[in-house]
């Protein structure tokens, strides 16, 4: 296990900058907290950032998941802290504070089940009959899905360049590009245009070499 000292801070946290700046930019991260912790996570990894996702409660109220960085500091990572006030900013780094609570490691694979529902089934995100009642907390389909396509391009140009991956993190890495590629074979040709033409472009090109 690779142990971090503080002078290591400031280049953990440029790492995750850039993962945010090329993935999330300035999308509503509203309900993505585990697609996008998923993927930063793994993007650590890669980089030798020994890490692991947790899951609590965020203001004694919200289920939210941040990554904790294993470390002698037991910092933390909250790359979707502004889906909760849009004025804080867009990244939280540091110790806990209260307003994380009860928060814990997750059992990855029960979680996992979670995350891939919308990427595979289309019609998760349109409306329910009225009769139905109120419609549940969603985030946009859209956006969930330009963020995790552009997360998963990011993250297979850069496995591609490293040479060592440990087990736990070659399980996780595999099943996420499992997950992404049957994503893509759903909804590349949806007559909804649920993603742009160019991003799925280039994840053809990058996970095929081939262009659509």
């Amino acid at each position: 296990m690779t142990v971090h000292t503080n002078s290591d801070n400031s280049e953990i946290l440029n790492q995750v900058r850039e993962f945010t700046e090329l993935t999330i930019g300035d999308i509503d991260p509203k309900g993505m907290c585990f697609t996008i912790c998923y993927s930063l996570s793994l993007y650590l990894q890669f980089h030798g950032i020994d890490n692991t996702i947790e899951s609590g409660l965020f203001d004694q109220e919200f289920q939210h998941y941040i990554i904790s960085i294993k470390d002698k500091d037991q910092n933390i990572i909250d790359p979707t802290i502004r889906q909760f006030d849009s004025k804080t900013p867009k990244i939280y780094f540091g110790k806990k504070s209260p307003n994380y609570s009860n928060f814990d490691s997750i059992d990855f694979l029960s979680i996992y089940d979670m995350w891939i529902y919308p990427l595979h089934h289309e019609g998760w995100y349109k409306p329910s009959p009225p009769e139905i009642g109120v419609q549940p907390n969603r985030c946009d389909i859209r956006a969930l899905l330009k963020v995790t396509f552009k997360s998963a391009i990011l993250l297979k140009k850069l496995m591609e360049q490293r040479h060592f991956i440990s087990e736990e993190h070659s399980f996780r890495a595999g099943k996420y590009f499992e997950a992404i590629q049957q994503a893509y074979q759903l909804y590349w040709n949806s007559t909804d245009n649920l993603i742009q033409p160019a991003l799925l472009e280039e994840y053809n090109v990058v996970f095929t070499g081939m262009k659509l």
